[in-house]
Formats: structure tokens, C-alpha cells, sequence
């Protein structure tokens, strides 16, 4: 026998073999028989409820004019899947009729169907005025006659289907010789016919199917019907010979709800239920209506084209046994060089195979490749997905079995998916687009993602697709927007701020100025910048300013009182603030120039002022104390000279009062330097260690817990410690210890002094901080109040009677410190 036993071939072993052929033919007939009748349905439809939430607060005017109003009466299309239909048991369903239900119910209306039986009549009942909205529709300037229209709550782009074998659709405008169906009475209609009057409307009433149906059966060239109808209808129907070759821009589909025109306040409270909706909420209600379903029916051409394979099999095995008898001795020859050639086949399939080996080894470091990729990857043909690395599920949060049966642009965002589709287009038909540019996509959840995307067009199963590497970069973008504000803060506050202000190098080049600086020296940003000091013509103490900077460290505003020259070349005082800041990882300098100048030319006529009272002050206090001295020693002197007891006593009245004076005198000489030099931070820890007050505490303990404790206040704080200690040594009944403490309170921080003397009655709480209340001058108190609120620190008693005093001095924010913090 030869290598395939071809030489020992008789009619009888042909004649069995052909049998064979034809019970196997048989056999595979039967499974398809079987296979057909064991077919079912797929793609059940998720039928999950969603949660309604919480209805919207209506105000008591919108809950009587609904209760006046009653049911609300509403018209839809009965045949407009899955958008909405009219069931056989006459309930409203589809995508709008769950997204109805749920704004009814959020906004407290209660809606009745009004049935019909198609669009138009609906339209009619509707503009009769026998229902109050229309519940699912865009929106026209026909329609603006007769309704008010809600914000839009479900929007669809438009898309072009033609049969398969139709040249990708640009621009309907450059179509000649083209019908289109449409249903009637729809905006679309009314917008073709506006837009492109060349093109043939074929009008369908208002059924959806026979649209397509014209298409298909090349009654129309195309139509143009949203996004989602059109994957619907085409999948339902099975018009598998019908695609999408194009999109018109600005075509998308805003569905509204159509309120009657006189009901403005209905059509508020709806938009207030719509604005409740969430993006997750209407994908839910999306994903529940569109489905596939596929049924598998008994195939008769198949089965006729597999009898025919076989009666063609049986005929060829009869004419191959006639023929084998005559060709049987030439074939036996040829056996040898079949042999020699399986030889070399042999050799052909090992190296087949160690070439496959090799492949394989390639495949699996793509895949490894793809698959770890911190990019998303994915091949779009046709609109849809066809291949994809993980990254891409994980990024939009759909499953694989989604996306590769959900046209790409359902998850681009809204206002970018013209864009994207124009790109895809545009690519695909080769023409010069931009490889890399960004959009938005709407995840599963209904958050929005950025990204970043790269596609070239390549060939995927020898037809043109679009390769695309993309990047989730919401982060960068985030992170951008906020640097954009805030130098657009930046920008605002030096341009705004009067003061001068510049901006330089730090080799003393000057970067930016202000325009605070051109007005004050007259000179713009663009004759300074880029320029150093020294080149410049400013009136500036330039030396002084840039030696100044060097001393500027990180972190720190070093500030100067410095004297310039205006672009009237007249001097002023400013105080100069200088910081060190980074511009572009280089260090530079923020120079802010403040005009003091009036201040300085007050504070100083006050300084003289001041000056000058306090000389006639020490003046007149010497000659009155001076002649205090004489009046209390001639009284001692008559005192000692009589013995007359009225005038004795009288003597000491005068002496009394004398020496009344003689302290009110002394009490000047401390008041006329309250406030008289510029408060400054002071440690009370530091001032209770003087001698004047460590030399009233002879009998006295003194606990502090001021330590690193510092205040912003007059520099006779002294005085206010040792007037408050005094007070208590005076005062105190059997008085031994002192305690200061501190705490906060909100921001502000509260300083406790507390003793355990005798404390104060109720009723002189407030008295003690009179001038001349109390049994010495009255004066020690009072003065304290007044020192202290200088720098708007307040001082009260609410110590418990018995048991000893409690003032509490609360300082206010930005007046106190913790040294060192």
C-alpha cells in the first residue's frame, strides 16, 4: 500500500467510502435540526429596582396650586423603543417612562396617561389642550408655540445609518440625489428640512422600525435617527447589513419635558424634581432597557447547502472510483515522490514548529506587556471596542462584556463626544488629524474622568482601525487648574495692590513690577524688565536696596525704613518689606515699597507735640509739688505752734488734702508716658523678676505659668504687674500666695491672676477700675485698664468673694506668642 493507500483504492472500498460521506452528511443534518430546536432567547433584561430618594421640598404655594391642579394629565409616543411605548396592558414603559416616574415622584406630581394611538395624535391632544405635558421630546420653535420645556434630562446624538456597502457620510450638505426617512411630526424632521432642503424626506408616520426597514430595502438611502435608537432597532431587528457612516455636529437630541403653556409653575416644579437626577441614576435606567435578544431559528439554506455539499461529494466519489482504475498505475509512480516529498515536509514541520515555539514565546511577552501596561490600550473599529487591555474596565468601571457591545462614543462626555467622533472619522478616512489631544469620559458611577489620549490608524483583520493609548490624567488636570488659580490670584493681588511692588533676580535683575510701582516712580514693567539695578534710571537707593537683599534668609520678611525719590523726584519715607521667594526653581526677591512718608511727617509733629507737653507738664509739676512742700511744712510748723484742737484738726484736713494732691501730682508724672513709645512684645515671666516687684513679695509665694509666654502691649506692663501685686500685699487680708496662669480661648488667650486675700464684694467689681475709687488714690486700677487697652487687651474681675481675687486679661489673637514657636 502507498503512502495514503491510494493505489490499492477499488470501486468497492470508493463506493464504501461515499456511504460513509453521506450518513456523516446526514448525521450533521440531524444535530443542526437539533441544535435549532434547542434555541432560546439571550440577554435578559436587568430588571433592579432604583432607590427614588427624597421628594423636593415644595413651598406652600407649589403645594396648593398641585393640589388644586390634581392629577396631571400626560400624552407619550405609544411606539418609541426603548425611549417609551405603551404596553398591551396599557402601562407607560422604556427608558423615559422610569426617568418620568422617578421626577414625578421626587417633585410630588401625580400623572395620569392620557392614551393614543401614535405621535401624532398625541401632538394633537396635546396642542387641544387634554394633556398637561408631553413626556418625552425636544425641543423646536414649532413646539415653542404651544409648550414650555423643562431642562433637558436625557440627551442622544444623532447618527447617519446606511446600508453597509454606502461611502462614509462628511457632510449631508455635499449628498445630491439622497432620500432620507423619517418619522413624522418629530424635530429631526423639522431640522432636515430646514437644514438640507436638497435631500428627499420619506416620511414613515411615526413608526421607528419602518425607517430602517426602508434602508434595508434600499427604498431610502438613509436615515438619521439618535444613537441609541439606532443600536437598538438594528440589533432587535436584526439589520445586520445596515451601519453608522456618519454624524452631524450639533445634532445631539436634549429630551425635555413639553408643558402646556399656561402651567409656568408646573414646569418649575419638574425642572426642580429633574435637577435631583444623577448621572449614575439615568445610566441604571438606561442599562435596564437596552438589551439584546437573539434568537436561533432552524437555518434552511444551511441545511439545503449542506445536502447539496453532499450530493456534490457522492457525485465526485462515483466519477473519482470511474477515474481511479485509469489513473491508478501513473498514481503508484508517483507514491515515491510523495514519499520523498513527506520527508521534506517533515523537516518543514519542525522547523514550522520551532518557529511556532518562538511565536508563542513573542505572544506571551505582548500579552505580559499589554495586560501590566500602566496605559489603557484599545483598538476601535466600526465604533466599537474590539480589543482592549485591562487598564480600560478598570478606568470606566464597566465590565468587558459591556464595553464590546456599547459603541465608544456612550462613554465619552456629552460636550466632547462631537469632537472625539470627528477625530475617529476624520482618522479612519485617513485624513490629518491630531494624534494627541484630551476629553473627558463618564465612568459606569457617573464620575467624570479626564484623559489623555494618543491613536494612530492601523489595520485590524486587514481593516482600518484606530489604535489609541490613553492616560487617566484627572490628578494633572486638577492639579493645573489650581496653579491657574492661583496665579491668577497672584496676578490679581500684585496688579491691584496700590503699594509698589517689584520683582527681581537674585543677580539684582529686575523681573516684574506693578503697577502701583509705574504709578509711584513712573517707570512700566516693560522698560524695567529684564534689566539690572544699574542700568536703570530709577531715583532708587539701588545699592542699599540689593545690599539689603542678601540679608533676606528663607523663610523671613526683612523689613527697612528707606528713603526714595518719586517720578517727581521729590524724597519719602516707605517701609520696605523684602521675602525671598522661587521662581522656576531659582531664587528671587519680593520687594514691597510702602509710603509712610505722611505717616512719618504726623508721627513725628506728634512726637514733638508730645515733647514739648511734657516738658511744661514736668515743668508745672515741679512748681506745684514745690509749693505743696511749703504748704504741708508751714502747716506742721502752725500744728506745733497752737493747742487750739478745732484749728489742730482743721490743719490736718488741710495736710490730708495736701498730700492728696501731691499724689495725684506723682500719678501724672507716671500717665504722661502711657502710650508715648510704640508697644512691643514683652514676657510678664520675665517682668515679675524686677526687683521693684520681688521686693513687695518679702511674705509672699509667687507660682507663674507664663513661661515663654510673650504679649503685644505698652512697655508699662511692669507698672500693670506691680500696680496688680501691690494691690493685693495693700489689700489682701492675711494674703500669702500669688498664681498667674494662662489658657485659650478660641483664638484669644486668657492671662489668670489670682490671690487669697479678702477678694472683692459684687457690687465693686467694676467700681475697682474707676478713677478714684478705693481706699489709696484710687488710681492703681484704673491705670492698668488703661495701659492694657492701648493694645485692645481687656482686663475684668470675677474672683469669688472670701476666698481672694481673679483678674483675667484677655489678650486678643495676633497679640500674643509662644517664643521660639
Amino acid at each position: 500500500m502507498g503512502l495514503l493507500g491510494i493505489s490499492a483504492f477499488t470501486g468497492r472500498k470508493l463506493y464504501t467510502l461515499t456511504l460513509y460521506f453521506l450518513i456523516t452528511g446526514l448525521f450533521i443534518v440531524s444535530l443542526v435540526f437539533a441544535q435549532t430546536d434547542g434555541g432560546e432567547k439571550q440577554g435578559s433584561i436587568n430588571t433592579s429596582s432604583f432607590q427614588f430618594g427624597d421628594p423636593v421640598q415644595l413651598t406652600p404655594e407649589e403645594k396648593s396650586y398641585l393640589s388644586n391642579l390634581g392629577n396631571v394629565t400626560m400624552c407619550v409616543d405609544p411606539d418609541w423603543e426603548p425611549y417609551e411605548s405603551i404596553s398591551e396592558d396599557g402601562n407607560h414603559v422604556g427608558i423615559a417612562a422610569d426617568l418620568i416616574r422617578l421626577i414625578a415622584y421626587r417633585s410630588g406630581i401625580d400623572v395620569k396617561l392620557v392614551p393614543t394611538k401614535d405621535w401624532d395624535e398625541s401632538l394633537n391632544v396635546s396642542k387641544e389642550g387634554k394633556c398637561l405635558i408631553l413626556s418625552f421630546l425636544t425641543q423646536t420653535p414649532a413646539r415653542d408655540e404651544w409648550l414650555l420645556f423643562t431642562e433637558p434630562y436625557f440627551s442622544d446624538p444623532n447618527v447617519i445609518i446606511t446600508r453597509a456597502e454606502h461611502d462614509f457620510i462628511p457632510d449631508p450638505a455635499l449628498l445630491i440625489n439622497h432620500t432620507i426617512a423619517l418619522p413624522s411630526g418629530t424635530s429631526v424632521e423639522e431640522r432636515v428640512r430646514q437644514d438640507y432642503p436638497h435631500l428627499t424626506i420619506i416620511t414613515t408616520g411615526s413608526s421607528e422600525a419602518d425607517t430602517f426597514t426602508l434602508v434595508e430595502e434600499k427604498k431610502a438611502d438613509m436615515t438619521l435617527r439618535s444613537l441609541t435608537m439606532a443600536a437598538y432597532t438594528i440589533r432587535k431587528e436584526g439589520l445586520f447589513n445596515l451601519k453608522i457612516s456618519g454624524q452631524i455636529p450639533n445634532y445631539t437630541n436634549h429630551f425635555r419635558i413639553g408643558v402646556s403653556k399656561d402651567q409656568p409653575m408646573l414646569r418649575d416644579i419638574l425642572n426642580r424634581g429633574i435637577s435631583t437626577l444623577t448621572p449614575q441614576e439615568v445610566q441604571q435606567i438606561v442599562n435596564r432597557h437596552i438589551s439584546i435578544e437573539a434568537q436561533t431559528g432552524i437555518d434552511y439554506n444551511l441545511i439545503f447547502q449542506i445536502i447539496i455539499v453532499f450530493s456534490i461529494l457522492t457525485g465526485i466519489g462515483f466519477l473519482y472510483g470511474f477515474q481511479q482504475k485509469r489513473f491508478n498505475k501513473s498514481l503508484a509512480k508517483r507514491e515515491e515522490q510523495l514519499v520523498r516529498l513527506s520527508e521534506e515536509l517533515h523537516d518543514q514541520l519542525e522547523i514550522i514548529a520551532k518557529n511556532d515555539a518562538a511565536l508563542r514565546v513573542s505572544e506571551e511577552k505582548f500579552r505580559l506587556l499589554i495586560e501590566n501596561s500602566i496605559e489603557g490600550i484599545c483598538v476601535v473599529q466600526d465604533g466599537l471596542l474590539k480589543f482592549f487591555n485591562p487598564i480600560v474596565p478598570q478606568l470606566i468601571g464597566y465590565s468587558a462584556e459591556e464595553i464590546k457591545t456599547m459603541p465608544f462614543t456612550l462613554f465619552i462626555h456629552p460636550e466632547d463626544v462631537n469632537f472625539v467622533s470627528e477625530n475617529y472619522y476624520n482618522r479612519i478616512q485617513g485624513k490629518t488629524v491630531e494624534s494627541r489631544y484630551r476629553f473627558r469620559v463618564v465612568c459606569k458611577d457617573g464620575t467624570v474622568k479626564w484623559i489623555e489620549m494618543n491613536s494612530v490608524l492601523i489595520h485590524w483583520e486587514e481593516r482600518p482601525a484606530i489604535q489609541s493609548f490613553f492616560t487617566d490624567i484627572t490628578d494633572r488636570i486638577r492639579a493645573e487648574e489650581e496653579v491657574l488659580e492661583n496665579e491668577v490670584k497672584f496676578i490679581s493681588i500684585f496688579q491691584q495692590t496700590p503699594d509698589p511692588i517689584l520683582i527681581t533676580s537674585a543677580t539684582s535683575e529686575i523681573i516684574e513690577v506693578n503697577l502701583g510701582f509705574e504709578s509711584l516712580f513712573g517707570f512700566s514693567n516693560n522698560e524695567l524688565s529684564g534689566r539690572k539695578f544699574q542700568d536703570t534710571a530709577l531715583s532708587l537707593s539701588l545699592s542699599e536696596l540689593s545690599r539689603e537683599c542678601r540679608l533676606v534668609l528663607d523663610g523671613m520678611v526683612y523689613r527697612k525704613e528707606m528713603t526714595f525719590l518719586n517720578k517727581q523726584n521729590m524724597p519719602f519715607v516707605a517701609d520696605v518689606s523684602i521675602s525671598k521667594i522661587v521662581i522656576r526653581s531659582e531664587p528671587c526677591y519680593l520687594i514691597q515699597i510702602h509710603d509712610i512718608d505722611e505717616i512719618r511727617r504726623a508721627h513725628d509733629a506728634v512726637a514733638q507735640v508730645n515733647h514739648k507737653l511734657n516738658i511744661l507738664s514736668s515743668i508745672t509739676r515741679h512748681d506745684i509739688l514745690n509749693r505743696i512742700m511749703v504748704t504741708s511744712f508751714y502747716s506742721g510748723e502752725i500744728k506745733n505752734a497752737i493747742s487750739d484742737e478745732k484749728l489742730r484738726k482743721q490743719l490736718d484736713l488741710i495736710s490730708k488734702a495736701t498730700e492728696e494732691i501731691r499724689s495725684l501730682i506723682e500719678f501724672t508724672r507716671e500717665y504722661q508716658d502711657l502710650g508715648a513709645t510704640a508697644p512691643l512684645w514683652l514676657a510678664p515671666d520675665n517682668v515679675l523678676k524686677i526687683p521693684p516687684i520681688q521686693g513687695l513679695l518679702m511674705n509672699v509665694t509667687l507660682t507663674s505659668e507664663l513661661r515663654g509666654i510673650e504679649i503685644y502691649t505698652d512697655r508699662m506692663l511692669e507698672k500693670v504687674l506691680y500696680n496688680l501685686i501691690e494691690n493685693s500685699v495693700r489689700h489682701g487680708k492675711d494674703m500669702t500666695h500669688i498664681s498667674l496662669s494662662c489658657h485659650q480661648s478660641n483664638s484669644d488667650m486668657i492671662i489668670s491672676y489670682e490671690d487669697d486675700g479678702g477678694g472683692i464684694a459684687l457690687t465693686e467689681k467694676e467700681k475697682v477700675f474707676e478713677k478714684g475709687f478705693g481706699k489709696n488714690t484710687g488710681l492703681g486700677l484704673f491705670l492698668i485698664r488703661e495701659i492694657l487697652s492701648i493694645t485692645a487687651i481687656e482686663i475684668v474681675e470675677n474672683g469669688e468673694p472670701g476666698k481672694g481675687v481673679r483678674f483675667e486679661i484677655r489678650v486678643p489673637v495676633g497679640k500674643w506668642r509662644i517664643s521660639g514657636a
